[in-house]
């Protein structure tokens, strides 16, 4: 049955290895989460550095001038964690590939899954290198169960509005509530979940392969549209009620074989203040890349990981038969 939503509860909803994903309101948390996560302590800038060196030269000019910069610092420091931080302006990505991938009636098979794992650096570049569930930690499942079990929990906790069903969900399985199919066996594989070292941010990725080209370019350009329609989303009973903005994303490079459709919710500051979303679909391959954040991540930040692995997945060669 489902259980309250609490912001947070839905943002890394991977399971335990034997079960299929959990629900988006009523998940199995990994370890080190909490229903009711602690904030954590402030994070350290890199501008504290300089500011610590200059209050050491301090030290030799006078104890006056020590406790200014003290003074200074600390008050710098209390505004670390509050986001202040604009979305990039710009229009959408068209969901239509500039050079579409075409090779019925399938370009890519579960034999291409292991090559749309991220490569690691770019997950330690980006902050986040605890690779918590790896690919192989989950067995696939399918578009039709993951729709099932969510639309129902979308029903019951009175989510608004239909166009937003999209919004809090970790896979490809739906664009919209009206036009998934809830018998779909189109295969979903969970790709990994990499976390930083205080299990607050953290990246997933999930794969869902298409039986042709045309059904997974259809999926991105409904994906677009309701993107489109979906400017706040809501969930929850009255007195515990959950709502957070939806945005379009600005367009990321790819190749001209990738197409791309992304949004970004914004709910309460604190843990996973934020979720920045993108599917890339290449041929009969659709990959959604997530990444939910306190602020410490910037979107700019992970626009350049989204792009960096577009350029991996534009390379990826159809296996041959």
């Amino acid at each position: 049955s489902a259980t309250t939503r609490r912001e947070g509860q839905d943002e890394h909803p991977l399971p335990a290895p034997s079960l299929p994903p959990p629900t988006p309101w009523a998940p199995t948390l990994p370890a080190g989460f909490t229903s009711n996560p602690v904030p954590p302590a402030p994070r350290r800038r890199w501008w504290l550095v300089p500011v610590v060196i200059a209050a050491a030269g301090v030290v030799l000019a006078g104890v006056i001038g020590l406790v200014v910069v003290v003074v200074l610092a600390v008050s710098q420091l209390g505004s670390i964690d509050e986001p202040d931080q604009p979305l990039q302006i710009g229009a959408p990505a068209s969901p239509i590939a500039e050079e579409p991938l075409q090779c019925p009636p399938a370009c890519f098979t579960e034999e291409s899954i292991p090559q749309t794992v991220a490569y690691e650096g770019a997950f330690v570049e980006l902050g986040l290198p605890d690779d918590a569930y790896p690919y192989g930690t989950y067995e696939p499942t399918t578009t039709g169960e993951l729709f099932r079990r969510d639309a129902s929990s979308w029903a019951d906790n009175n989510a608004q509005p239909d166009a937003c069903f999209f919004v809090p969900s970790s896979a490809p399985y739906a664009s919209s509530i009206l036009s998934a199919d809830s018998r779909s066996p189109d295969p979903i594989y969970f790709t990994g979940t990499h976390l930083d070292a205080a299990r607050v941010d953290g990246i997933d990725q999930a794969v869902r392969l298409f039986p042709d080209s045309e059904s997974a370019e259809a999926y991105l350009a409904d994906l677009a549209d309701n993107i489109n329609e979906c400017t706040n989303v809501q969930f929850g009973p009255a007195n515990d009620r959950y709502t957070a903005t939806v945005n379009a994303a600005s367009a990321i490079g790819t190749p001209a074989s990738v197409a791309s459709a992304g949004w970004i919710r914004t709910g309460v500051p604190g843990q996973r203040w934020r979720a920045y979303n993108f599917d890339l679909q290449r041929g009969n391959m659709v990959v959604r890349i997530r990444l939910l954040t306190d602020g410490t991540i910037l979107e700019s930040e992970f626009r350049r990981f989204v792009q960096f692995y577009a350029a991996q997945l534009g390379a990826i060669e159809p296996p041959s038969h």
